[in-house]
């Protein structure tokens, strides 16, 4: 695949996946964190603040804010970052997001309005959550990110892609660029986020041999996964049509399968722009288990 690969971390990034981890919670039984990690928020926000974040509806500039801090890195700090959002005008929002929109998105006729509300939120939520966490956090992800700079020299780029994200795979040519940044909040999962012609992949601090072997072990104790395991290792399927051949309701499905993600044992494909994902059988973990014994 013709793709380049952009290794990166700026602290504005960690700020993002924190707030929409919060504002979304899907994933909160599946990483971390955990679901203990909300009592945290309502304890440190405001009211008036966590009232602003229930009642927003519309979270498009939000999930392209990735596109709008592509320039920055570690030297750039949120306050900085955000202040140069904020001065930026409608039309210079509109020329730098609107490349990025797939064909069925536009962007709100009130930019000026989301900008303001998005600057409010997020610097609320920096100096009441993020700003007690960030130097910790940083310097954690920013170790990451010089582990991954030597897997690129000893790694082509498909196998980096895999080993950082735990099984991310592109089989098409629709994305020119990656965007590959460590995360703190969503570990042990990766996360994605397509825009036009871009991937943006968070992906997880590596764990140590016993976090590994323990989620493997937990990952194959269950006869339902053991059977998807070997549905995928042959072939590569849907969700929903690994949920036809499986049987059972659709959320045990998903949940097995968020569990054979988190374990590094699925192979997540992009096989076009806009989805659906298709999956497939990792082995490398259960390759390695004797070395995690060692």
């Amino acid at each position: 695949m013709n793709f380049h690969i952009h290794l990166k971390y700026s602290p504005i990034h960690e700020l993002i996946i924190s707030f929409l981890l919060y504002k979304r919670q899907s994933k909160l039984k599946y990483i971390n964190v955990g679901k203990e990690w909300t009592h945290e928020i309502r304890e440190k926000v405001s009211s008036s603040l966590l009232n602003k974040i229930d009642n927003l509806t519309d979270l498009q500039l939000f999930d392209l804010l990735d596109v709008l801090v592509e320039s920055t890195d570690e030297s750039s700090s949120i306050e900085e970052v955000l202040q140069s959002i904020q001065q930026q005008t409608p039309g210079e929002l509109y020329e730098q997001l609107a490349p990025s929109l797939m064909d069925n998105e536009s962007l709100p006729n009130n930019l000026a309005e989301a900008r303001d509300e998005l600057v409010e939120i997020l610097s609320g939520w920096h100096t009441q959550y993020f700003s007690n966490k960030e130097g910790d956090i940083s310097h954690k992800l920013l170790g990451e990110l010089a582990k991954a700079k030597l897997l690129a020299v000893e790694n082509n780029k498909e196998e980096l892609l895999d080993a950082l994200t735990n099984g991310v795979k592109l089989e098409t040519e629709a994305f020119k660029d990656v965007y590959l940044i460590p995360t703190y909040h969503f570990k042990p999962l990766a996360t994605y986020h397509t825009v036009r012609g871009k991937l943006y992949c968070l992906f997880p601090e590596q764990p140590d041999n016993t976090t590994r072997l323990l989620s493997v072990g937990k990952a194959i104790s269950d006869q339902k996964r053991v059977d998807i395991l070997q549905l995928l290792l042959h072939k590569k399927l849907t969700f929903t049509e690994i949920a036809k051949c499986i049987g059972g309701s659709k959320g045990n499905v998903h949940h097995h399968l968020m569990i054979l993600r988190s374990a590094g044992l699925l192979h997540t494909h992009f096989t076009n722009q806009d989805g659906p994902f298709v999956f497939s059988t990792r082995t490398t973990p259960l390759r390695h288990i004797e070395s995690c014994l060692i």
